[in-house]
């Protein structure tokens, strides 16, 4: 099973490269580990809920509404269900990242590093060699670990929007990842 998901993202980095660019390292992120990075936005989803529902159903007065058409203060209990949607999305979240996570995929080229989305069509964020500064690994005793790349001062002096950071999140062999990024553009 591993070998399928490192030959998918393999086929899915080499469909995005640019003519004569080589694919150095590909790999995926560890769904479990962005899931478990939302998890301080669902604890807080949690009591919001709570509070929201318990919110709502006061001012409904603990019963079902009647809207009998004679006043539109009937309707105003109602703003509390836009609460309601943001809450149950705040839950949802680590959901979301999970399968978000699973089909991103992280590439280091000989040119740049790439972070694709990939499904119906495929969403590339480049970072090109002049926007990679420094290359900082955070290693785990398992041996997986993020791959960060921050902006070049050089990049960043001549125009403020190559200010930005990019992470390769729960990669497996983030050492190799690492090597690799570093001999690539010379870090």
């Amino acid at each position: 099973m591993p070998e399928d998901r490192d030959d998918e993202a393999r086929r899915i980095a080499q469909s995005v490269l640019r003519t004569e660019e080589r694919l150095l390292w590909s790999g995926r992120p560890d769904p479990r580990r962005i899931a478990a990075l939302t998890l301080p936005v669902f604890i807080l989803g949690v009591p919001w809920i709570v509070l929201v529902l318990y919110w709502t159903a006061a001012a409904f007065g603990f019963r079902l509404p009647e809207f009998t058409g004679d006043s539109l203060l009937g309707f105003w209990p109602l703003f509390g269900l836009l609460f309601v949607l943001i809450g149950l999305s705040l839950l949802a979240l680590p959901v979301l990242a999970y399968r978000r996570a699973n089909r991103t995929v992280y590439a280091i080229t000989d040119r740049r590093c790439l972070i694709i989305t990939a499904g119906n069509r495929n969403y590339v964020d480049t970072y090109e060699e002049e926007d990679i500064g420094t290359i900082k690994c955070n290693a785990r005793r398992n041996g997986s670990g993020d791959l960060v790349f921050t902006a070049s001062a050089a990049g960043a002096a001549k125009d403020v929007s190559r200010i930005r950071k990019a992470v390769f999140y729960g990669i497996a062999g983030v050492r190799q990842a690492e090597e690799t990024a570093r001999r690539a553009f010379g870090k």
